[in-house]
């Protein structure tokens, strides 16, 4: 296929910006320098090529409202909620088992699926794809009327869900689950998840020493998993934080024991560029159970895409990124980032609303271009992302590996 002058013209400059970044930024290294000095010439030689194919200069493809290249709806988004108890007179963190079914036929009759936490947190890995509208249903704690009262609704209406239960609590009276209770769930289907041994505040280290601290958290961390794993036969990878109180050595050291997910009490909704290891839950309340709709309201962003398109396969480590988001109202602080790569240069036009960047990678990942606005009518933030896989020849995934002489 031949290329255009336009598109050979971004080829030149994306290989001069590599090779003059590597050639500053490694200065005291001549065989890099030389290295670059052959990388640039031998793709000029082929830029020339190109030209010579097709001389006649093409323009930059602007917006096209009859013929867009590909169009994100708006970004992915998730809530998690977070129940407690059902059917439990004057308890604030009580609802009726019928107003969970409510809320479940709620949801599905507007647009809302009901999806397992793990492909969740599949999609905040770069894993999977999630709808559109998407809810995730976790139940804390461990109390018997989740066994009684809600998984009945739940069964019955088929909905995947998270019991996060704390071991300590497990048979202790006729208000909590039994063992038996727990491996029925599983049994069925049922996510067991882990929320602590004893429910206490993690982040509170009070007058215990270093050593006991930190013991103390080994117990609630890792000592109640091994439990979970051992009386249940299943692989605990999630943690909810009791109250959702933690801190960095908490967060820290649940990802050294292998927890792929950790849940605070932070009503944020889920997107694309949340830490799997910081997601936030909206608890149900007695007092919030009529108000599932307020709750769900958080609006994103719709975005063109121009290049380069989603799950498309990048050859170069940098990028130019082009896009036109398309809001009803007027957008601030527009911004673009891609993972921990690098955005060399940026530029939003409020008036066209397209945007552009440059983007420099340093070796074969695959990451979600997020584009990130502030919604003036609401003041809240707006988002959407798309995937790309970026592929460099070992030869250019210079920060990995040993310089690479001119000779190879």
């Amino acid at each position: 296929m031949k290329k255009t002058l336009d598109e050979a013209s971004r080829r030149k400059w994306c290989v001069w910006v590599l090779c003059a970044g590597c050639v500053a930024n490694l200065q005291a290294n001549t065989s890099l320098q030389k290295h670059a000095a052959v990388f640039m010439a031998q793709q000029t030689a082929a830029l020339q090529r190109d030209i010579s194919q097709d001389a006649t200069p093409a323009a930059v493809p602007k917006h096209n409202t009859t013929r867009p290249w590909v169009v994100l709806p708006a970004e992915a988004t998730a809530y998690v909620l977070c129940y407690h108890q059902f059917d439990v007179p004057n308890n604030r963190y009580s609802i009726s088992a019928a107003k969970l079914a409510e809320h479940i036929d709620w949801l599905r009759s507007n647009g809302w699926e009901i999806v397992p936490l793990e492909t969740l947190v599949d999609f905040l890995e770069g894993r999977t794809d999630i709808p559109l509208k998407s809810v995730v249903i976790t139940i804390d704690d461990g109390y018997a009327s989740v066994y009684r009262r809600a998984w009945p609704v739940l069964r019955k209406k088929r909905v995947p869900w998270t019991f996060f239960v704390y071991t300590d609590f497990i048979g202790v009276g006729s208000a909590a689950c039994t063992w038996a209770h727990l491996q029925e769930l599983v049994k069925h289907g049922v996510n067991v998840q882990n929320h602590s041994k004893s429910h206490a505040f993690l982040n509170i280290r009070g007058e215990r020493t270093e050593q006991q601290y930190i013991e103390f958290l080994y117990a609630e961390l890792l000592q109640s998993k091994q439990e979970l794993e051992r009386r249940l036969g299943t692989k605990v990878w999630a943690y909810a934080y009791p109250y959702g109180a933690w801190s960095t050595q908490v967060r820290d050291l649940a990802v050294s024991l292998g927890y792929r997910a950790l849940l605070t009490v932070d009503p944020q909704p889920a997107k694309a560029t949340t830490s799997p290891t910081a997601l936030g839950r909206v608890v149900i309340t007695s007092d919030l159970q009529d108000k599932l709709a307020e709750i769900l309201c958080e609006r994103t962003l719709e975005v063109e895409v121009v290049e380069p398109l989603p799950h498309q396969i990048l050859r170069q480590p940098v990028v130019l990124v082009r896009c036109r988001v398309i809001s009803p109202s007027a957008l601030q602080s527009v911004r673009i980032h891609v993972g921990v790569h690098k955005v060399v240069s940026l530029h939003y036009d409020s008036q066209t609303c397209e945007l552009s960047a440059v983007v420099h990678v340093v070796h074969s990942t695959s990451q979600r271009i997020t584009i990130e606005a502030e919604d003036l009518s609401t003041g809240r933030k707006v988002a959407n992302s798309w995937q790309v896989e970026w592929r460099l020849p070992q030869v250019q995934e210079f920060s990995s590996r040993q310089p690479p002489t001119a000779n190879q």
